[in-house]
């Protein structure tokens, strides 16, 4: 049997002077750890191949390690907050690996106030384990929107719903959707909280603009997997870099 290692840090991102924790589980009696600035990740030998160099940091060295299980069932609750109240749009979306699609009854993925107060939201499994999206109403109506068709048992999907009022649209997606949206939703929800300005800009837009969509922003960030690129998209990019950005 293989030796298991893994870890995650706490946060997303943090800026100077913020803590970070990192979670480690692991079958080894011990196991070591260095703080490292990662210059090329891709291991392809058409590259550089992977490069970094190890930060000097009270951090670095051994610890004892510790096995620790995730429990099939696991849950957790987060308290209400105003701030999951009163909302015009909103998205749930979540990792699956669904156990129990043949029970036949409705199964809650996430879900706010749905056993205690008529007035929520939630996506979950429906009774014939599809995706379904609920939404209540403090009159005490409720209304239900699923795909009608079951998801597989013990495969990975990632799920999510976008409701939003202004528009008067809901959105769904589940296996087959936009690929790392996921990811991609974590950095824009960052820059959120954070207060940043931001806009979205695809890469067909990027292609068929090239420099001139990119000349107002001081700052580019890149999404997260930008692995297949036309030749005028790259170009746009570096003229951008090469004139020392925008703005």
């Amino acid at each position: 049997m293989a030796t298991e290692l893994i870890g995650y840090s706490d946060k997303f991102s943090v800026a100077p002077g913020d803590k970070l924790a990192f979670k480690v589980s692991t079958d080894l009696a011990r196991f070591d750890v260095a703080i490292v600035r990662l210059l090329h990740g891709d291991e392809n030998p058409a590259g550089p191949g992977f490069k970094e160099e190890v930060v000097s940091t009270p951090v670095n060295g051994a610890y004892p390690g510790r096995r620790q299980k995730i429990h099939c069932g696991s849950w957790l609750t987060v308290p209400d907050r105003p701030a999951l109240r009163g909302m015009n749009s909103l998205t749930l979306q979540a990792w699956v690996f669904p156990t129990g699609t043949d029970r036949g009854e409705r199964q809650g993925l996430i879900s706010k106030g749905w056993s205690t107060e008529p007035a929520g939201y939630g996506l979950g499994l429906g009774p014939g384990g599809d995706l379904e999206l609920r939404v209540g109403c403090p009159d005490g109506q409720s209304y239900s929107l699923s795909t009608g068709r079951a998801l597989r048992g013990r495969h990975w999907y990632f799920v999510a719903a976008t409701i939003d009022l202004s528009i008067r649209r809901v959105l769904k997606w589940r296996k087959g959707g936009p690929r790392h949206l996921a990811s991609d939703l974590y950095l824009v929800d960052w820059l959120e909280a954070k207060g940043f300005d931001c806009d979205v800009i695809t890469d067909e837009d990027l292609h068929r603009q090239g420099l001139e969509l990119l000349r107002d922003y001081r700052v580019l960030l890149t999404g997260t997997h930008p692995e297949y690129a036309t030749g005028a998209m790259l170009s746009a990019l570096e003229q951008y870099l090469g004139r020392g950005g925008g703005g």
